[in-house]
C-alpha cells in the first residue's frame, strides 16, 4: 500500500491505498475489490470503496470519500477480493499516518549478489572485455525498496560508491558516471599530466592539443581510455576507469584542474576497428552505429 498526500485544492490530508491481485482466486476469476478503513481512533471498520465488477482498479484515494481525516492520525485499512462465489476473508490490516508528501525512507542496505566476479571478465551482451584488466572485479548488488515511500511512488535509486580511501561519504559519486575534468593553463610550454602514481610523457601545447593530451593519457595503465575536447582555452577530459576516478595533476606548467563530474565505474567501452589489408590503407565512406537492448533501439549515430 502507498503512503499519503495532501489534496492540492482543499489542503485536507488524504491517503492513497494500493493493493495487489491475490495469489489464488479460489477457482473463479477475481471480479473486484472492497476496501475498508477505520476512523483513526480505533473504531470499527467501514467500507470506503466497493469495486465489484471492476477488477482492474487496485488503488483508491480516500479524498474521494472522506473529507474529515486529521493530519498525523493513524488509520487502519483492510481489503478483500471478490469473485462469482462471493467475497474473500479480510486481508491483514495496514496502518498509515495521514501526512503530507515527503522524502522516502532509505531502502534496505545493499547486499552482494552471487554474480559478483573477481579476476574474471563479466558476461556482457557484446562479449566485450575492453574495460577489464587483470585484478579487476565486478560487484553486483541488490536491495529492497523502502518500507515507506513518503507518499509518492519510488521513481528510481542512486547507487553511491566509496573507493575505500576515506571513511567519509562527502565525496559521493553516482556509480556508472563518467569522470569529467577541465584543464586550464595559459602557457604554451610543454607539460605532463599525473594520475595517481603515473606520469605521462611530455605533451606539446602546439598543434592538435586535444589529440596530444588524449594520446598521452591513453598510454597510462591506470586509465582505461580518455577522450579530450577543447572548450575555448580549456581542455575537457573524459576518463573511462573502473572504480572511483581520481583527479589529474599538472606538471611543468601553471594552471588548474577542476573536477566537473565525479565518476565511478565507467560504462562499457567497445572498440571498433577497420579491416584494412595494409597499414597505409584509407577508410572512406560512412556507417551507422545502433545501440539496442533486446528489440528496443536506445541510440543511433
Amino acid at each position: 500500500m502507498h503512503s499519503t498526500d495532501v489534496n492540492p485544492i482543499t489542503g485536507t490530508p488524504s491517503i492513497t491505498v494500493g493493493w495487489e491481485h491475490p495469489t489464488e482466486n479460489g477457482g473463479s476469476a477475481v471480479t473486484g475489490y472492497r476496501l475498508y478503513m477505520d476512523d483513526g481512533a480505533g473504531g470499527d471498520y467501514f467500507m470506503v470503496y466497493d469495486g465489484t465488477g471492476n477488477e482492474y482498479t487496485k488503488q483508491f484515494n480516500t479524498d474521494t470519500k472522506i473529507s474529515t481525516m486529521v493530519t498525523n492520525d493513524k488509520y487502519r485499512f483492510k481489503v478483500q477480493s471478490i469473485n462469482s462465489i462471493g467475497a474473500s476473508a479480510m486481508s491483514r490490516e495496514s496502518r498509515f499516518l495521514s501526512r503530507a508528501v515527503r522524502s522516502p525512507l532509505p531502502p534496505s542496505p545493499p547486499l552482494r549478489d552471487s554474480r559478483t566476479t573477481v579476476n574474471t571478465p563479466p558476461a556482457r551482451a557484446t562479449n566485450s572485455s575492453a574495460t577489464f584488466r587483470s585484478g579487476d572485479a565486478q560487484v553486483v548488488i541488490q536491495w529492497a525498496p523502502p518500507l515507506d515511500n513518503g507518499g509518492s511512488p519510488i521513481t528510481g535509486y542512486n547507487v553511491l560508491i566509496n573507493d575505500g580511501q576515506s571513511n567519509s561519504w562527502t565525496d559521493d559519486r553516482v556509480s556508472g558516471t563518467l569522470e569529467q575534468q577541465r584543464l586550464n593553463f595559459g602557457s604554451s610550454a610543454a607539460f605532463r599530466l599525473m594520475y595517481d602514481e603515473e606520469t605521462t610523457g611530455l605533451i606539446a601545447s602546439s598543434g592538435d592539443l586535444a589529440n596530444n593530451i588524449e594520446v598521452a593519457l591513453n598510454q597510462l595503465n591506470s586509465i582505461h581510455a580518455a577522450t579530450v575536447i577543447l572548450a575555448g582555452s580549456d581542455a575537457v577530459v573524459t576518463l573511462y576507469v573502473q572504480g572511483a576516478a581520481h583527479q589529474l595533476r599538472l606538471d611543468g606548467v601553471a594552471g588548474t584542474v577542476t573536477r566537473e563530474v565525479k565518476g565511478a565505474g565507467a560504462p562499457e567501452i567497445i572498440a571498433i576497428t577497420t579491416d584494412c589489408a595494409t597499414a597505409s590503407c584509407t577508410v572512406a565512406g560512412s556507417f551507422t552505429l545502433t545501440l539496442t537492448r533486446g528489440a528496443t533501439v536506445l541510440a543511433r549515430r
